[in-house]
């Protein structure tokens, strides 16, 4: 199986998706194709976390954020989605995808401001991973990833939220339009996190018992989660929160989620 997968990812990527003639179906069977193999081997799903870990960071921004092609983003995108997907369970592979995560969370530096206008499939995959539950958005957590999204977001003096100063907005709205991904993986990392220490009423009458609903293990709030939310500058945050749940593309639930459970 290893040896299938090795034929077959060093051949798609580096061959079949930089032919300028791609044939749609046939990117949808290759990417079958790899699902298939990893989903049925986990020496193989281990395998490509190591491949695309040991490719650096170049080799994933090229893919991920500086090709031009919105198909092949998006195909690259499902190819490392199914392999964090299939190698979640497995503890000999966490160092690997911590590896991955570390050059994904850095690109946020400096990166993904370049290619703004091609940051939607990252952060799809970043909002993927970090629905995967409580040891995906704690492996987030360690890499600072709320943080530095936050900053992404808002901009480093806005995101600061030890001060309550007014800032104006980093982006224009045909940016923020491309961000809704980004707002659902920073919503993930809030709801993953023990909010009760927060609360300061009983939850209003009209929201009911099952919207809040919260897994058995969550993870200790962090004080940049806390600071966010109810620090001295948290109204940037919470408007653009707001502002994301019109000027944003995609479904706007776990927005709304978030702002009735803080």
């Amino acid at each position: 199986m290893v040896q299938s997968l090795n034929l077959a990812v060093n051949f798609f990527l580096n061959t079949y998706l930089k032919y300028k003639k791609k044939d749609s179906a046939v990117i949808v069977e290759w990417v079958n194709c790899i699902e298939t193999i990893i989903s049925q081997s986990e020496e193989a799903a281990a395998w490509l976390l190591k491949y695309l870990a040991d490719a650096g960071p170049s080799v994933i921004k090229l893919y991920l954020l500086e090709c031009p092609s919105r198909e092949v983003r998006h195909t690259f995108v499902q190819i490392l989605d199914k392999a964090f997907l299939f190698s979640h369970r497995l503890e000999r592979s966490e160092s690997d995808v911590n590896r991955v995560l570390g050059h994904l969370i850095n690109f946020l530096d400096q990166d993904v401001a370049d290619n703004c206008w091609h940051s939607s499939q990252y952060f799809c995959l970043l909002s993927g991973y970090s629905r995967l539950g409580v040891r995906a958005c704690g492996n987030l957590f360690k890499l600072d990833a709320f943080q530095k999204l936050l900053s992404f977001l808002l901009g480093p003096l806005s995101a600061n939220m030890d001060c309550e100063d007014s800032f104006g907005r980093r982006w224009s709205h045909a940016q923020i339009h491309e961000f809704g991904h980004l707002h659902s993986t920073l919503v993930s990392l809030v709801l993953f996190c023990d909010l009760t220490s927060l609360y300061t009423c009983e939850a209003p009458p009209l929201v009911t018992r099952e919207a809040l609903v919260r897994p058995p293990d969550l993870l200790e709030l962090p004080d940049d989660v806390r600071k966010a939310l109810c620090g001295p500058g948290a109204w940037r945050y919470i408007r653009e929160v707001v502002s994301a749940c019109r000027e944003t593309s995609g479904p706007i639930d776990m927005l709304v989620h978030m702002l009735v459970q803080c």
